[in-house]
């Protein structure tokens, strides 16, 4: 089968072993570069089930910010072996192994990203977000970024008839993860006033959604004008532009100086720094990611006095993407597509990623299968 291979690549969440900010910045950023030359198209054996497992017949993958982190960090590899990068991943049930009940040939099915081990405390009390042994499509075992994918049964979940599988690939790590930020850790609640940071992510455009969901006031932040626009149109009631604003000082402003009620964060740095300063009194600054860095200054006597939550989230469980999943075949959330491309140009996708020009997900799919069939949703 053709698939992209990922040789010399740092594993997901590789930068999180680097303690030093500076040399956050020389490895991640400066010398490695992009680390397209990477991703290689090569030809590999397709994947045979084994007992509860699953092949899937891909037809899309999308692709992740952390798709071009992991070729930027080869001093921090994990893995001595090359892998297929791409953990949001949907298709059909193309092959089936013995023991599988749940699903059947020619299913059209999207995957949860992570394999968990069933038997840690977290797995044993529903918060297999946490579980301390599983491994990640893309990261530790091989992922979408290929014309098959094997899975374990208990992966593949069932697409309803309402979700395309190009929009159900653009699903799995951000709305889960979205999900437990605001509903599951902030608690958001009617009435809150919510900052979602990076408004034109994958991040953004879920937080947004959810945020509205609950009935809550959102104040979208971008670095353009034009990611703006389409957080407006996605449901913003404010919006700033952090590239040409202060977006404490907007923040305040647009709130008469009371403050938000919860940040949903996925880049750290000096804007995370910002956005705890923006908080009103109790508020929840929730975070899931470290683009702009693994560090943010907190004044801790500002934090003691308006009682500040500052909340770390790791990704979702299976059910809050079971959730999200149904309430975007109901029509309640909308899956953002930005664009398509075949999986021989996936270098040119993750330069497109990388550059953060794109408002929604940024989709790969099969050379055989593209360009799509089904529909899918843009804004």
């Amino acid at each position: 089968m053709q698939a992209v291979q990922l040789l010399t690549s740092g594993d997901y969440g590789s930068h999180y072993l680097i303690d030093d900010q500076e040399q956050w910045e020389e490895e991640v950023r400066i010398k490695e570069g992009l680390g397209l030359e990477r991703f290689e198209y090569n030809e590999v054996p397709k994947p045979e089930p084994g007992a509860g497992e699953v092949v899937v017949s891909i037809r899309a993958c999308g692709l992740n910010h952390l798709d071009a982190w992991a070729a930027k960090a080869p001093r921090f590899a994990t893995r001595e072996k090359p892998v297929i990068p791409g953990a949001d991943i949907a298709g059909v049930i193309s092959e089936i192994g013995k023991g599988v009940t749940s699903v059947k040939l020619g299913q059209r099915v999207m995957i949860h990203p992570s394999v968990i081990c069933f038997k840690c405390s977290f797995c044993l009390t529903g918060r297999d977000n946490l579980c301390q042994n599983k491994t990640t499509f893309g990261g530790t075992r091989n992922g979408g970024l290929a014309e098959y994918v094997l899975a374990p049964e208990w992966n593949v979940i069932p697409l309803p008839d309402s979700v395309s599988i190009i929009d159900a690939a653009s699903l799995p790590i951000i709305y889960m993860t979205v999900w437990h930020m605001l509903v599951t850790r902030a608690r958001v609640k009617p009435g809150d006033t919510v900052l979602v940071n990076a408004a034109g992510s994958g991040v953004g455009i879920a937080g947004i959604q959810i945020a509205k969901l609950f009935h809550a006031r959102v104040i979208a932040s971008a670095g353009s004008d034009a990611k703006l626009g389409k957080a407006k149109r996605l449901g913003a009631d404010e919006v700033v532009n952090y590239s040409t604003q202060n977006l404490q000082q907007e923040v305040m402003r647009v709130t008469n100086n009371h403050g938000v009620d919860i940040v949903v964060d996925s880049l750290s740095g000096n804007l995370a720094e910002q956005s705890i300063e923006a908080l009103a009194v109790g508020g929840r600054f929730v975070n899931c990611g470290c683009t702009l860095g693994n560090w943010a200054r907190i004044n801790v006597a500002r934090m003691l006095a308006k009682e500040t939550s500052i909340l770390g989230s790791v990704m979702g469980t299976k059910q809050e993407l079971i959730e999200s999943l149904k309430l975007v075949s109901d029509g309640h959330l909308k899956a953002i597509v930005d664009k398509v491309f075949p999986l021989s140009q996936t270098r040119e996708a993750v330069a497109y990623v990388a550059d953060r020009k794109q408002f929604g997900k940024v989709m790969v799919v099969p050379d055989a299968h593209y360009p799509p069939t089904e529909s899918y949703t843009t804004l």
